[in-house]
């Protein structure tokens, strides 16, 4: 061996390997010494943020944008429990992410040290694996087990929890590439596999396939494209990949669920088999039960993941392939299977939902509705865009009324749905994206959480664009008391500060938009601008998405 790097620069020859290129994270004296490596190493870059919780979902939105693992750092004690949110939308997101902390040193272990406390078991129910290595001859075995549970499937976050000293010892090892620690290839469905779901295809009268989050993580999009052409089927999606299929696209409807376009959810009802792929059947898009899913429609899932494949609804035939293998070999074998009366169904319903857009557009209301702030911001969306959401009742029209141009471009935090995360989140896909523009929706409490990160979006030169649904309050909490409690309303109204004014002290540029006048030229300046930008659209707070619950839980 020629020379014997510091558990430090393994680690970051690791990452390298691995093709992180971008770390996020709070500054921490238990870590500098991989801080100092970053520093001159032309193929890192480290991103200090304001807070440890922006680290996180820096981390998360850099990890989706790219779809491959994001690292986010934080020290001991605090810094460790401000990083959990994010890591915690990893995980209920399956989104792989490496979480590191720092430790105390050895030498104070068990003397109860100030900020010390058991990081390990911390992590342990939000992460695939959280440990402790307690020599740096164990980084090697440590990291090649990381990144192998990170991107198994399903994928999802690790957390190693790291003592300064280890970083300074040197490793009897060199950082290896990732082929061989880890597998790299997928195998394709058998034939008989193949031969069942084409007979179960081939009964339906009204077929419809489901795509879901692994059809863009699996890089699967385009041969979804491919097979949904040559079967002539229809494609909706689930509530979080509302571009697997872009509703641009003649067979794309878009997402279903409560929150998902009426034209989607129509389809859905009278479709009588659901070839579901790479997708879980979230509460989200389903609401697990008969509400949107038909109970006489016969599903055919497929899935990566063996534990997704008949758990939310009965399956006729459940298979456990990958996603791209499956629907080549699907194009390749069959031949157009969607009726021309499906296929006018189809046509039908995608203009009734392109009038429902323009009647918005034609009636955007004062205060503005969401629905026509969502429909004016898709019209100047392009094709290399990323739209990022935030959670909260607005965003539920990001689903509804946002027209869709290329998988993957729709980022959010899936099953976790973090008010709070968007800027962040944005950061992240920013940092793996440069080319084209990104852009944040965001509701008034949710831009408030982390509003400390425009410093570092002004700092590491990110132009996102930040669009501030703002009804002075929590628009779902409303929502539910104005549904379910008689309007008896307590916890959801607050007051604002002049959100453009705010946005400018950062160096941010500022606009407000508060007609519909205004919104177009406002849209047209900040996605023009090569700064960030944050735009206060004040909404009518009465325009309500529906809720997810029909009736408070028990």
């Amino acid at each position: 061996m020629q020379h014997r790097p510091t558990g430090a620069r393994y680690l970051l020859d690791t990452l390298i390997q691995e093709r992180v290129e971008v770390l996020f994270g709070l500054t921490g004296s238990q870590f500098l010494d991989v801080l100092d490596l970053v520093r001159d190493d032309p193929r890192l870059r480290f991103v200090l943020t304001r807070h440890e919780q922006g680290a996180s979902y820096m981390a998360y939105g850099y990890a989706v944008a790219r779809r491959g693992p994001g690292v986010c750092l934080s020290t001991v004690g605090p810094g460790a429990t401000n990083l959990l949110s994010g890591v915690a939308a990893a995980f209920k997101s399956r989104v792989p992410l490496l979480a590191y902390t720092a430790k105390q040193a050895h030498t104070y272990h068990q003397r109860e040290m100030f900020q010390e406390l058991d990081q390990v078991r911390l992590y342990e129910p939000i992460t695939k694996w959280s440990y402790l290595p307690t020599a740096a001859d164990q980084l090697p075995t440590t990291l090649h087990k990381a990144f192998r549970l990170m991107l198994d499937r399903p994928r999802g976050p690790v957390h190693l929890n790291v003592m300064p000293e280890l970083l300074r010892e040197r490793v009897e090892a060199e950082a290896l590439p990732p082929g061989a620690y880890r597998p790299q290839a997928d195998q394709a469905p058998s034939e008989r596999a193949l031969r069942r779901a084409l007979e179960e295809l081939r009964s339906a009268r009204a077929p419809l396939i489901v795509a879901g989050a692994d059809v863009i993580w699996d890089d699967a999009a385009e041969t979804l494209r491919r097979a949904a052409e040559r079967l002539s089927i229809p494609v909706v999606t689930s509530v979080h990949s509302p571009d697997a299929l872009p509703t641009q696209h003649p067979l794309g409807l878009g997402a279903i669920g409560p929150s998902g376009r009426r034209a989607a959810n129509a389809l859905l009802r009278q479709a009588d088999l659901l070839l579901v792929l790479g997708s879980a059947l979230d509460f989200y898009s389903t609401a697990y039960g008969s509400r949107f899913v038909p109970p006489e429609a016969r599903l055919v899932h497929v899935s990566p993941v063996a534990a997704d494949v008949g758990a939310a609804f009965p399956v006729a035939l459940g298979l456990v392939a990958p996603l791209a293998p499956f629907l080549e070999a699907l194009a390749e074998t069959s031949e157009p299977l969607g009726s021309e009366r499906w296929l006018g169904t189809v046509r039908a319903l995608k203009r009734e939902q392109a009038a429902e857009t323009e009647a918005a557009l034609a009636s955007p209301g004062q205060p503005l509705k969401p629905q026509a702030v969502v429909a004016a911001l898709s019209q100047r969306l392009q094709p290399e865009d990323s739209l990022v959401s935030d959670a909260g009742n607005a965003m539920r029209y990001l689903r509804s009324h946002l027209e869709t141009q290329t998988p993957g471009s729709f980022v959010d935090t899936v099953n976790w749905s973090a008010v709070g995360a968007g800027l962040p989140v944005a950061i992240g896909v920013r940092a793996a994206r440069p080319r084209g523009r990104v852009i944040c929706c965001t509701g008034d409490g949710g831009f408030l959480m982390n509003v400390a990160e425009l410093e570092t979006a002004v700092r590491e030169r990110f132009p996102i664009v930040t669009v501030v649904l703002n009804d002075h309050g929590f628009g779902n909490v409303r929502a539910y008391q104005q549904e379910q409690y008689g309007g008896r309303y307590i916890g959801a109204d607050f007051g604002n500060p002049d959100f453009a004014r705010l946005a400018e002290t950062f160096g941010v540029l500022g606009l407000r938009a508060d007609t519909w006048d205004a919104l177009g030229p406002a849209l047209d300046t900040a996605l023009a601008a090569d700064r960030p930008s944050v735009i206060d659209v004040p909404i009518d707070p009465w325009e309500l998405g529906p809720t997810l619950h029909r009736t408070p839980p028990p």
